[in-house]
This record gives C-alpha cells, structure tokens and sequence, in this order.
C-alpha cells in the first residue's frame, strides 16, 4: 500500500496549505460542475430550468449523505494509516466500497419509487413534473455507480493525497462540458434528448469519474484488497464508517433544511428579499472557498495524527486553520465593503434587490471568521470521531438559534433584519464550536495518555 503523503510529523502550515490547494482545484471544479448544467439546461427554456430546479434540494440532501459517508470513510481510514495498521486500511477501503454500491442502490430504487410523490409535494406540476421525472429516473438508474467517487475518493485524501481526487473532479468537469451539448442538443447522429441528454451526460461523466477513481486507488495505491472478504468482516467495517459517518450526514442535511425555513420567513418580506438572498448564497460559496478547501483536509489530516498519538499537532492545527479563517473572513468583509455595489450588480439590475444583495453581503461577512472558525473546529472534532458532538452543534445553530433569531431580527429591522439574524447567530456560534473542539482535544490528549 503505498502512503507517500507523510502528515504526522514535519511543518504544518506548509503540508496543509499543499493539501488545500488539491482541495481548492475539486472546490472550483464542482462549482463549474453545477453551473456548466443549469447554463446548457437553461438554453432548452423556462420549463426546462424549472424542472432542474426542483431537482437541487433532493439531489443536495443525497449528496450531503453521501458525503458525510465520504468523511466517515477519510476519518477511518486516515486513523489507520496513523495507527501503521495497513491491513486495516485496505479492509476499510475496500469495504467502503461495497458500502457505497449498496447505498447507491438503496438509493436509486427508492428514487424510482418515489419521483412522482416526492416532486409533487415540492410543488412540481404538469409538463415541469414530467421533466423532473424524465431527468431524475436517469439520475437514479446511474446512482450504484455513480455515487462511488463521491465516497471512495476519499479513500485517496485520507492517505494525503488531495491533488489526485481534485484532479480527477476537474477531468469530470470537462468532460461533462463536452457531453452536455452533445446529448442535449444533438451531435454526429446522436439525437437530441432534452433534458434527459444533461442527465446521461453527467451520469456517464460520473461513472467514468468513479472508474478513474477506483482504478487508481486499486492499481497505483494498492488500497483494495479483495482476497479473504467475509461477510462478517465487511459488516464490522460498515459499522466503524457508520458510527462516524451517519452523524456528519445527519449534520450536513440540518443545512438545506434550514435554509428551506430560513427562506420561507423571508419570503414575508417579498421575492426581491427572496432573490438577494438566494444570490448571496451563491456569493458565499464563492467567498468561503478557501475555507471550504482548507477545512476539507483537516479530517485526514487529525484522523492520521490521532491514529500516530500525535494530539499536540492537532491542537496546533486547530490554532493554525483559526487564525488563517480571521485573515480570510477579514479580507473578505473588506473586498465587499468597498465593492459590494459591481457585484452585486452582476445577479441583478433591480434597485431594490441591488441594494438587499450589497446589504446581504456586508452584514454576513462581518461573520466570516466566525463561520470559518466553526467550519475548522467541526472537522477536527469530526476527525477525532466525535461526530455526534458536531451533529448537536450544528442543530443547536442551524435550528434552535438561527430560525427564531432569523424570525426576530425579521420583525425588528424587515428584510435587512434577516441577515442580521443570520450574522448574528454564526458569531455567537464561534464560542460554543471552538470550546468543543478544545475539549474534544484535551479528552483525546488524556486518552492517548491512557494507552500509552
């Protein structure tokens, strides 16, 4: 098994910002991944863009499962490769494996069950619901084997490597450009298929995607070991990926469900609030990105210092990723201070949005260093395998705190209030995320103790 990404001992700041990098190129990739979709989908109508519309929250609360099963994978496997036990780390990347296609089976037959109800009751109506059908019956047929990337490269980042997967996400992305307007449009002989030529597109781009991956992991990282599988083996292996990773799935689905409520109260205030909200919403998936890269190597990177004894390197890059979200969250603040009005510009020429979106964006990155912070202190509690602290958390945040402070402020300051409640939850968040992350730490300082 070849592991040439040593990450338990040497500098810190430079091993992770090198992992960062591998992440940011996968971050950027995705992003263009989505909006390569909605732009050639958006070229067949208005219908057609509706229809892709109603697919976002499903196929994001399948994502977000599947990647908290992608994180229980990286935290497990990573603990291994600390540990120096191989032979575990090949048992659980192999049976992650068989983990995902059932999952992705499981999960595409329930689909076709329960399109037609399912997209009904969010609304979806008429010829629109035909298309989300036509659309979302491919998605699922291709789910078994489409959803192994989306899991087993994380295999790849627990042994930290994160350039090859990111790599692999880019190769997807251009791919996918290329088959969209050849299966949507018409090419060469192949007829035009709608809305359904974007779901082959992208399920084809997938399932090569997942080929790639499990090609490399197989043949150059020597991570699978099918010799000697038993049953009873790979269900011991299913529990330690699921002990981790159900939790961190269940956390990330709090997300969209609160966003669902948070955009509801705002729709009290009018579609423009509506609108300046969903827009900045996309503005901070772009601002956050070198958060979210960082943050994403955090998980392999405590998960092998935990396995090696090393609690001290964690705690050290707990201080490194927090101070780096303070200059980041700052920088971000001053950047849209002073040029809030052309971007906001960019999603919109209506006044009164214009100037919900410029409010939006100064109000919310004034939290900036405070989500950030939460962001890092949840990943390494995460990789400390302490999912269900980082699962309360986040309800505690997303649910108890953010819908009636959002409700609140709403009533207090109307559409503007909003985005204070907003802003005013993810700092007050900070100080609760970062005291648990402490004492996840100091508890498994005290348990490497104990073992040693």
């Amino acid at each position: 098994m070849q592991t040439k990404h040593e990450i338990t001992s040497g500098n810190i700041a430079p091993i992770l910002f090198k992992m960062a990098l591998g992440m940011l190129v996968g971050h950027i990739a995705l992003t263009a991944f989505n909006l390569t979709d909605t732009y050639f989908v958006s070229k067949l109508g208005t219908l057609e863009l509706a229809a892709m519309s109603y697919t976002f929250p499903v196929v994001l609360m399948v994502n977000h499962f599947l990647f908290g099963l992608g994180l229980g994978t990286s935290a497990t496997i990573a603990k291994a490769i600390g540990q120096k036990d191989f032979h575990e780390a090949r048992r659980i990347s192999t049976d992650s494996l068989f983990l995902i296609i059932a999952t992705g089976t499981l999960f595409g037959a329930a689909g076709l069950l329960t399109i037609r109800p399912i997209f009904y009751a969010l609304g979806a109506r008429g010829e629109t619901l035909e298309l989300v059908i036509k659309y979302m019956r491919i998605c699922c047929y291709g789910m078994p084997i489409s959803a192994i990337a989306m899991v087993i490269d994380n295999a790849i980042r627990a042994t930290g490597d994160t350039k090859t997967p990111g790599l692999i996400i880019a190769f997807n992305v251009s791919l996918n450009a290329v088959l969209d307007p050849v299966f949507i449009f018409g090419f060469a002989g192949i007829p035009a298929m709608g809305i359904e030529g974007a779901a082959i597109a992208t399920m084809i781009a997938r399932i090569i995607g997942s080929a790639c991956t499990v090609s490399f992991i197989h043949f150059k990282m020597r991570m699978f070991d099918f010799n000697g599988t038993k049953p009873g083996v790979t269900l011991q292996s299913w529990k330690k990926i699921l002990r981790l990773g159900i939790p961190v799935s269940l956390a990330l689905m709090l997300m969209p469900i609160s966003q669902a409520i948070v955009t509801r109260i705002t729709a009290f205030y009018g579609d423009p609030a509506v609108a300046a909200l969903g827009a900045g919403g996309k503005i901070d998936s772009l601002a956050l990105m070198g958060i979210f890269s960082l943050s994403s190597v955090i998980i392999p990177f405590t998960g092998q210092n935990l396995g090696a004894g090393r609690i001290d390197r964690v705690s050290d890059v707990l201080r490194i990723c927090e101070k780096f979200s303070l200059y980041w969250g700052l920088f971000i603040f001053a950047t849209f201070l002073v040029f809030k009005t052309p971007i906001a510009g960019v999603f919109t020429e209506d006044p009164l949005v214009l100037k919900y979106i410029s409010a939006y964006m100064v109000i919310n990155s004034i939290s900036f260093p405070a989500v950030g912070s939460c962001v890092m202190c949840s990943n390494v509690i995460n990789g400390l395998q302490k999912p269900i602290r980082t699962t309360m958390l986040h309800f505690m945040r997303t649910i108890v705190f953010l819908v009636p402070a959002v409700w609140f402020c709403g009533k207090m300051w109307q559409a503007e209030g909003i985005f204070i409640g907003i802003s005013s939850v993810n700092i007050l968040a900070f100080f609760a995320y970062h005291a648990a992350a402490k004492r996840t730490i100091e508890e498994s300082r005290q348990n490497s103790k104990k073992v040693q």
